[in-house]
């Protein structure tokens, strides 16, 4: 961990907020959060159905590459752009919307049991952003632009309020 040299450390701030760890939760943030995301579009497939985009924000796009996008607003969250062919089963909206929080939690768990002690600094952060991004998806809520957390489209699915949509 001295690849900082003497930026290794802030001055009179604990340990765990380096420069380097500040980088590590950055990165590890952004790959779990793709993660969630392809976890969405692995059941829209399945389902046979089309992936869009995947990115982050919401809003007008600010760069594509092929299918990924960032877009102006709200950059701290992911979002998928997905269409079914046709209205499908409610359990296979479940799942596309459940896809994020299974790989969420698949991917935290296979890291914490395979992973290597050696490079655990690394990649303890990616075990704790998985789980910690399944629980707050399960949360029914809506975001302050008004869009829905995983487990409110759910809730509204198994509780029928309103149509089925494909977002």
């Amino acid at each position: 961990m001295k690849y900082f040299g003497k930026f290794n450390k802030i001055k009179n701030v604990r340990s765990w907020l380096t420069i380097q760890n500040l980088i590590l939760y950055f990165i590890s943030y952004i790959l779990v959060t793709i993660i969630h995301e392809l976890g969405h579009a692995f059941f829209v497939r399945i389902y046979g159905g089309e992936v869009k985009g995947i990115g982050f924000g919401k809003g007008d796009i600010l760069i594509k590459i092929g299918k990924f996008y960032i877009k102006r607003n709200s950059l701290i969250m992911g979002s998928i752009e997905w269409k079914l062919p046709i209205i499908q089963m409610k359990y296979k909206y479940i799942m596309i919307y459940l896809g994020g929080i299974i790989f969420n939690l698949l991917t935290g768990t296979l890291i914490w049991i395979f992973g290597n002690e050696q490079y655990a600094d690394y990649y303890r952060n990616v075990i704790v952003f998985s789980y910690l991004i399944a629980l707050f998806s399960l949360i029914p809520f809506k975001f302050p632009d008004n869009s829905e957390s995983d487990g409110l489209k759910v809730l509204h699915i198994l509780m029928n309020k309103g149509e089925i949509q494909n977002d």
